[in-house]
């Protein structure tokens, strides 16, 4: 509730007003979400998949190849670069939206390392 008081010397009275906030709809608060997700091109070491959001959106992640990149984001580097895709489904009040990112997993850096 917001109160206005407005007035003079001779008159004062206080105006009564009600506010109301209407939250975003759920299609809103899931693009506003996906603003703020950022999924780097290539990696070489563990990555941070969240999974709560703001705006009260959720968030699963799935990979295309987990041994390379998990679920919850380890990284196993390899001899060779690999390309993974990193599915992300986005809830919000029963409404989803799917994302799907390519990382890059660079090789792993052996130069120094003996081979057995």
């Amino acid at each position: 509730m917001l109160i206005l008081s407005v007035g003079d010397e001779e008159f004062f009275y206080d105006a009564f007003y009600t506010i109301l906030c209407k939250p975003y709809a759920a299609e809103r608060r899931l693009a506003l979400a996906q603003e703020q997700i950022q999924v780097p091109q290539e990696v070489t070491s563990n990555m941070t998949l969240t999974n709560e959001f703001k705006y009260d959106v959720t968030g699963t992640w799935s990979s295309s190849n987990p041994e390379i990149i998990s679920n919850i984001g380890l990284v196993n580097q390899t001899e060779k670069d690999v390309q993974v895709e990193l599915a992300l489904q986005l809830v919000c009040d029963g409404i989803t939206k799917d994302l799907t990112f390519t990382v890059t997993v660079k090789k792993a850096d052996l130069d120094g390392c003996e081979k057995y």
